[in-house]
């Protein structure tokens, strides 16, 4: 996962539109999230030669997907972790 920020804690970190889908799937319950939004990676014969490459905001412009309801549900499972 992405390294905290010097001086901050690992934590307070959040997803944003740069995490990369390996990253976000690290999180538990992200796979469920990213159904729900019916993100096709998912189910995709390539993801495995994708998810270290594709970021979770080129994902969702390039599906038309709310980039920005995804990236808030997927924080909301980093802050019920804590």
């Amino acid at each position: 996962m992405k390294q905290a920020a010097k001086g901050s804690s690992e934590e307070n970190r959040q997803v944003d539109e740069n995490w990369l889908l390996a990253e976000v799937l690290q999180i538990q319950g992200a796979a469920e999230v990213l159904n729900k939004y019916s993100l096709p990676c998912m189910g995709c014969p390539l993801m495995g030669f994708e998810v270290g490459m594709l970021r979770i905001g080129e994902v969702c412009r390039t599906y038309g997907i709310d980039s920005k309801k995804v990236i808030k549900d997927l924080n909301s499972l980093l802050k019920k972790k804590k």
